[in-house]
């Protein structure tokens, strides 16, 4: 099976560590309410273009920094056994400079195990039909109502942008039930 994965709020803990970072910047009061307006799209790698010069050097502050969801290094190591692991993610150099090779040394040092990684991934139902992906594992709704409309299986992980989302597809908040979700479809 080919499982697509995202890196942000799927496997990285980040959107809380991301503002509560940005919180202890000094920041205009405005552009504070327009980067928490806009926490949702710039977790989906949709960045104004106008807060670009505020969060690049936060990004680059802090990024290495970021820690893993419980359980996902054992979980990838297990499911890469028998599945094939692509990690499809929006973030790119196009967004920040040098992002993509930090994104890989960062998944290197903390032990994620993939098979194939596609950087600046931001039609994740096309990517999902040109990879011939089976399942895929994202936090975004967007991402994954488009998806699983096509008829491919996704699972919605929980965090805390999107939480109060209301969509009909598999969820979980930690990744021993995601691989538990993932041996009972067996697609």
């Amino acid at each position: 099976m080919n499982i697509g994965i995202d890196i942000d709020d799927t496997i990285v803990i980040n959107s809380n560590y991301f503002l509560s970072h940005i919180l202890e910047e000094d920041l205009p009061e405005y552009i504070l309410i327009e980067i928490k307006n806009n926490i949702t799209n710039i977790m989906d790698g949709k960045i104004p273009a106008f807060l670009m010069p505020y969060l690049a050097p936060i990004y680059k502050k802090y990024n290495l920094l970021y820690e893993v969801y419980p359980n996902v290094v054992p979980v990838l190591e297990r499911l890469k056994r028998e599945n094939k692991i692509i990690i499809a993610t929006g973030r790119c150099n196009e967004m920040l400079e040098g992002c993509e090779d930090t994104t890989t040394q960062y998944l290197d040092m903390k032990g994620i195990t993939y098979d194939e990684i596609y950087y600046g991934v931001s039609d994740k139902l096309a990517f999902c039909l040109e990879h011939d992906i089976d399942l895929f594992i994202d936090d975004s709704v967007n991402h994954i109502g488009k998806i699983s409309s096509a008829g491919i299986p996704t699972i919605l992980f929980e965090s805390e942008v999107n939480k109060n989302f209301k969509i009909r597809t598999l969820k979980s908040n930690n990744w021993l039930d995601v691989e538990k979700k993932i041996n009972n479809l067996k697609i």
